[in-house]
């Protein structure tokens, strides 16, 4: 081909005039969904929804979508577009709900459900549900639920609740989730209101805890489970805690070294 990039870009801008137009179902007798451009909530979910792994079968869509972003709005398809898809962002890119594989130079942003597999050199954000893997070489930033895994060289933030594993060079900030359900691993520190899992990290926090913290210092309202650290505290706990100092404050016994229990 004499020009390929003139074709890409050609692809590219019928792909996302396709894909504001309809999600094609090539599953014979399967409805078709119309995606507009501000209005997809309901056909964006129901096509994450057969995404998953568990419910389709591949093969069953075929969602034409490439977007390429430079700066918003120097990008194929409106910040509140959907992508269906791949966005490349060059070095950055900004549209509604994304499903597919999203990679920024620098950030990528979705103002709304993010599905699949995203990086950035800098920064990912997403304004409501992440579903799938985040990778940044600074901060992941889930305002909604992430259901997967976010890995980050500084922090890994999330707003609601997590079901997954958050790995950050620094920190998992998790103060104001309702809660998460596995892990949470960092060099610095971990926090969670809510957590059925394992925090790793010199520092971790957690209101209530069914697990297990492993770190330098570990702190937390109820534990159920074990602390495993130099300094671990809790109000109450259902465990053991193994640290050259343990503190239960309801507790008939608050403080003894090296090994403390209570049941």
């Amino acid at each position: 081909m004499k020009n390929p990039l003139a074709a890409i870009l050609a692809l590219s801008a019928a792909a996302a005039f396709a894909a504001d137009e309809t999600l094609t179902v090539i599953r014979e007798g399967a409805p078709t969904y119309t995606v507009g451009s501000t209005t997809s909530t309901g056909a964006y979910a129901e096509a994450r929804v057969r995404a998953d792994p568990g419910y389709a079968t591949p093969g069953d869509y075929v969602v034409p979508a490439i977007s390429l972003g430079i700066v918003p709005p120097v990008q194929i398809g409106a910040e509140t577009a959907d992508v269906f898809g791949l966005r490349l962002g060059l070095p950055y890119a900004s549209h509604n709900n994304v499903l597919g594989l999203d990679v920024g130079l620098f950030a990528t942003d979705t103002a709304g459900d993010f599905t699949g597999l995203q990086v950035a050199g800098f920064y990912n954000g997403v304004g409501h549900t992440m579903r799938g893997v985040q990778a940044a070489g600074f901060i992941n930033d889930v305002k909604g639920d992430v259901l997967g895994i976010q890995l980050a060289g500084l922090a890994n933030r999330s707003g609601g609740f997590v079901e997954g594993l958050q790995v950050a060079g620094i920190a998992n900030l998790g103060k104001d989730m309702p809660g998460l359900v596995g892990g949470q691993v960092s060099v610095f520190y971990n926090s969670a209101n809510r957590m059925d899992g394992v925090q790793i990290g010199l520092l971790n926090y957690a209101g209530d805890i069914e697990g297990a913290q492993i770190g330098l210092i570990n702190g937390a309202t109820s534990v159920k489970g074990l602390q495993i650290g130099l300094f671990n505290a809790t109000k109450r706990l259902d465990g053991v805690q193994i640290g050259l100092s343990n503190y239960i404050e309801d507790s008939g016994l608050r403080w003894f070294p090296i090994v403390n229990a209570s049941f």
